[in-house]
Order: structure tokens, then C-alpha cells, then sequence
């Protein structure tokens, strides 16, 4: 008998909660908010698995690429818009300047099993999209256009310039990649707990592995707070398209110089400054990436004009510590529908700090992780801007410390 009574508490838990999270995001939703993406998305035939040949049209259009022989583009009416906000090249241009043959992606190491590409320029990925992913692509194409028309200049959100198709009926898009530079490690952040470790010592790093190291990415407090609530109304934009299980993916340095009037360092050839700190000597190779930071700031010996649209970010402390960081939002689009509310609910989603969640939930969640364990303010309110000037072009890190 008591057993079934605790089974019975069980379901009734388990429905009171759906139930709440289903009020939660209707009230996040407003009427009828989404209703012409859906209805640009097309029949249900979109979610099959096999897609077959080029029969139908994504977003109900479908153009063939300039010199490329076997490519289609697909909704064209809306990602040239997102292409010309951020003056990118046609999908041609890019895979042609950067000698791209999609034959070769390899596999990433996500656990969507998707191949990618990354340009020689560093500026675009490209990658595989399953039936799943242009499913949620369709259902909020239009939406998306709009809100990244409005957010252009401080959305951190994917930017998707083209959808291709492959003489074999393959999908894939073309996005921007957040990381222009190498970084040693990269960290993909959601805010779940479940399962979200590599080990500290692998180059793809999770959740938790950035609390064990207990790491931040440390932004002068203007530029902390203009990151902070563009990653918020991107997520509340995600949680109305009913969106879950994107994360920030960031990669980060950082070196500590020695003080220009220090024992160790009387005088600097190529001085890093803070308005309270005092100066930091730059001009030593400091490892094996820290000429990453001038290659994202110069060319050669100039500064380069400010990209637009990016999210690099320098910054030194007080203490002389350089820090540099560069994030933005990745994988969009898994939706909360019948599959992820299955995952949600076979693995106890509601007590357990999993993935899947209810859109509005996985948001708060995300809000909540970004605030606390990624934009620390403790460690962001002594610093200042990383400024780069043309001398500290010429100078920075012109001396090999290490006799390489």
C-alpha cells in the first residue's frame, strides 16, 4: 500500500510541476508571438528523419549557388538580411576564399555527432544540421531575423548567415565563430551540473570543470554589464522560441605581468597600464598563446578598427593581471518538444540539474550561472580596460623570453 501511495505522490508531483513550468513559459510567451514562424515552418514532414532528395524548399524558397555545382541555399529571403547587418560575404565567397570542401568535416566532439569546418579566416564554422535542427530552424527563421535586425550590435546570440544543400540532400549551415583566436581550452557553459565533465586536463571543458579551477571571465564592470544583459534578453528571446540547451562557449587567457617600478622590472618597453595599478611590462612572451591577444588587436604594427558585432574582451586588474576572453552563445536549436519533455521526465529534470529543462526554466538556470559563475563582479570591479595602442602593436611580446 505505501508503495503505491509513493507512486501515486510521485505522479502527482510530476504533473504539478509540468503543469507549473507550462504556465511559466505561456506567461514568457506572448499571443500569438510565434504563430508566423510556425507558420513559415511548413508541414510536419519537416521533423522526419530522412529528408530524401530537394523536392521541397526550406522556408518555402530555394536558389542555386553562384559557381558552386551541386549546392542549393535555402531561405535566402531571410539570412541575406543577417549576412548584410554583419557585411559578410555571399556562402560562395566563403567557401570558396577559404578552400572549403565539405567532404572533409570531421566529426565534433558535441554529442550531436554534427561534422564541422572552420574557415582558414577563423570567422565562420560550418557544420551538419540534422532533421531536428532545421525543424526548430523553420519554426523560428522569421522571429529570428527581426530580433537580430534590432540586436544586431549586442546579441551574443549564433549568427546564422547561410542554410546549403548537398547534391546528396545534406544539410548544412553556415554561422559566425565566437573564437578568432586559438585559445588552449575551450569551455562550453550551460548551468547544468549532470554529466557536465571532460576533466580539467582536456582541451573541451564543462560546467564543472570551471568550478573546480574556479575561473571567471573578467570584464571592466561597463563592458560586464552590457554582457550581462545582452546574454539576458537572449535568453528570454530563446525561452519564447521554446529553445533549450544552447550554451556560452568561451575561451579565455591569462598572464601576470611584472610592475614597470618593480624589483624585477625598473623600466617597460612595451607598458600595459592601469588608471590605480600602475604599468605592466608586455613586451615578454609570457606562453604559448599570449601573442593570440595582439593578433585579435593589431595588424602587424597597427591597431585594427573596432569588429563590429564581436565579443573579445581585454581587461587588467589592479594587481596587474591580463585578462582576455572572447564568448557567445552556441547550439540553438534543440526545442523543448515531445522528445526533450521525454528526457526531461524520464530523468527526474525537475529535481535533478540536467540539461533538459522547460524553456523558461532552462533560462533562469542559464541567467542565474552567467551572473554568479562566469561574470564574477567580484573579480571585474578592479578592472580596466585592455588598451592597445600602435607601440604596444610593435612591442607586444617581441621579446622571446624562452629562446625559441
Amino acid at each position: 500500500m505505501s508503495g503505491f501511495l509513493l507512486a501515486f505522490a510521485w505522479i502527482f508531483m510530476w504533473c504539478a510541476k509540468a503543469i507549473r513550468n507550462r504556465h511559466e513559459d505561456e506567461k514568457l510567451m506572448p499571443n500569438g508571438a510565434l504563430d508566423g514562424a510556425m507558420e513559415s515552418a511548413g508541414p510536419s514532414a519537416w521533423l522526419e528523419e530522412d529528408w530524401g532528395s530537394t523536392s521541397a524548399a526550406a522556408c518555402g524558397h530555394v536558389t542555386n549557388a553562384t559557381n558552386l555545382e551541386g549546392l542549393q541555399l535555402h531561405c535566402e529571403k531571410y539570412l541575406k538580411k543577417i549576412r548584410e547587418l554583419f557585411q559578410v560575404p555571399r556562402p560562395e565567397e566563403i567557401l570558396e576564399m577559404n578552400h572549403i570542401n565539405l567532404s572533409t568535416a570531421e566529426e565534433g566532439t558535441g554529442q550531436s555527432g554534427a561534422k564541422m569546418l572552420f574557415s582558414n579566416d577563423k570567422k565562420f564554422i560550418i557544420k551538419t544540421m540534422s532533421a531536428r535542427d532545421l525543424g526548430a530552424f523553420l519554426n523560428v527563421v522569421e522571429k529570428y531575423t527581426a530580433y537580430m535586425t534590432m540586436h544586431a550590435s549586442e546579441s551574443a546570440m549564433m549568427r546564422y548567415y547561410a542554410i546549403l544543400e548537398d547534391d546528396r540532400g545534406g544539410f548544412w549551415l553556415i554561422a559566425n565563430n565566437w573564437l578568432p583566436v586559438e585559445f588552449p581550452v575551450l569551455f562550453d557553459l550551460k548551468g547544468s551540473m549532470v554529466g557536465r565533465t571532460n576533466g580539467i586536463t582536456e582541451s573541451d571543458q564543462k560546467d564543472k570543470d570551471w568550478l573546480k579551477q574556479n575561473l571567471a571571465l573578467v570584464l571592466p564592470p561597463g563592458e560586464r554589464a552590457v554582457a550581462l544583459q545582452s546574454l539576458k534578453k537572449d535568453s528570454l528571446w530563446l525561452a519564447r522560441a521554446k529553445l533549450i540547451d544552447y550554451s556560452l562557449i568561451a575561451g579565455l587567457l591569462y598572464y601576470q605581468l611584472d610592475a614597470c617600478d618593480g624589483p624585477s622590472q625598473a623600466w617597460c618597453i612595451a607598458p600595459v597600464c592601469h588608471p590605480k595599478g600602475g604599468c605592466g611590462e608586455a613586451a615578454y612572451t609570457l606562453g604559448e598563446y599570449f601573442n593570440q591577444i595582439k593578433d585579435f588587436y593589431c595588424e602587424e604594427t597597427s591597431v585594427k578598427e573596432k569588429q563590429f558585432g564581436h565579443t573579445c574582451v581585454g581587461g587588467i586588474t589592479s594587481s596587474l593581471k591580463v585578462y582576455f576572453q572572447c564568448f557567445g552563445i552556441i547550439d540553438l536549436l534543440k526545442p523543448f518538444d515531445m522528445k526533450s519533455r521525454a528526457e526531461y521526465t524520464v530523468k527526474a529534470g525537475w529535481g535533478r540539474q540536467i540539461s533538459a529543462q522547460p524553456a523558461n526554466s532552462y533560462a533562469r538556470r542559464f541567467d542565474q550561472f552567467m551572473v554568479e559563475k562566469v561574470f564574477r563582479k567580484s573579480w571585474s570591479d578592479s578592472t580596466a580596460p585592455l588598451v592597445f595602442t600602435d607601440q604596444t602593436c610593435l612591442d607586444w611580446g617581441s621579446i622571446d623570453m624562452w629562446g625559441d
